[in-house]
This record gives structure tokens, C-alpha cells and sequence, in this order.
């Protein structure tokens, strides 16, 4: 069994903090994917937690032959779409999206950084364009790629 089903059942016998485990693990992945639908981190923290109280809500629902990760973001997704619908959402400047939130300040390799920043400026403009159900699907296809390769950085 592994770590997330482990902590799956237990949330499921009743302990909260099984779930906070859980919560702590993918808030990074969720966030992200929410920002990338919805272009705002207002938004998109708004839109994670909601994500977290559906699949809470709906633990006893979840097929445990399947990926937990698929099945968190998926529920992501269908809400920010949702979000995205109700409020007609425009499409955000590139020039919105605070350089913190674009920029990987980690990377001592200045080339790197460079590389990192036009790579999200260029995903962030071409997202802006797709409608909310294309977009959903770049971004699940784009970050699960990421997600599974291990490679656990805020794409």
C-alpha cells in the first residue's frame, strides 16, 4: 500500500490529521494547476481549498485502484472550469503575473532563470488563449507529466 492510500484510510476511519497529511503533500500541485486555469493567486487559493473540501467531501468516492493525484486534480480542474464559466473570465496580460511567481529564484544559473522565466511567460500567454475545457486539459496533460517524473517543483 502506499503512503497516499495510508493515509487515505485513515482519513477515512475519521482522522483529520491523515488528511492534513494529505493536504500539505499536494497544496503546491493544486495551487498550481488552479493558478494556471484561473490566472490569480487570490483565485486560485480560493479555488485549491475548495478543491481540498471536495475531495474531502467526497473520500468515500474515491477509487483507490486509481492515481489519488489524478483523481485531487481532476476535481481542481472541473471547479476552477466551473469558476471560469460563471464569471466569463478575461484573459490576463503576461505582464499580470507577478515575477516572483514566474521566476525560479532557487536556480543559481542566471541562463537558467532566463530560460525558466520566457518559458512561463510563453505557456501563461499561449493558456490565455484556450478556452476553459482546452486549458484545463494542457494544464492536467502539462503538470502531469511534471508530476509524475518526480520532479515536484511549481511548474
Amino acid at each position: 500500500m502506499n503512503e497516499d492510500l495510508r493515509w487515505i484510510n485513515q482519513a477515512l476511519q475519521g482522522d483529520d490529521n491523515a488528511f492534513g497529511i494529505l493536504v500539505e503533500q499536494y497544496q503546491k500541485p493544486v495551487f498550481s494547476l488552479c493558478y494556471r486555469m484561473l490566472g490569480n493567486a487570490k483565485d486560485a487559493e480560493d479555488a485549491a481549498q475548495e478543491s481540498f473540501i471536495r475531495a474531502y467531501r467526497h473520500l468515500k468516492k474515491y477509487d483507490q485502484t486509481r492515481s489519488f493525484a489524478t483523481w485531487l486534480l481532476s476535481i481542481a480542474s472541473h471547479y476552477c472550469i466551473d469558476r471560469m464559466r460563471k464569471r466569463h473570465l478575461e484573459t490576463i496580460s503576461v505582464e499580470s503575473i507577478p515575477a516572483e511567481v514566474i521566476t525560479d529564484h532557487k536556480s543559481p544559473n542566471p541562463e537558467k532563470v532566463l530560460h525558466a522565466s520566457e518559458t512561463e511567460v510563453l505557456i501563461q500567454y499561449l493558456l490565455d488563449d484556450l478556452k476553459p475545457t482546452d486549458r484545463a486539459a494542457v494544464v492536467l496533460r502539462y503538470w502531469y507529466e511534471i508530476f509524475r517524473s518526480g520532479n515536484r517543483r511549481n511548474p
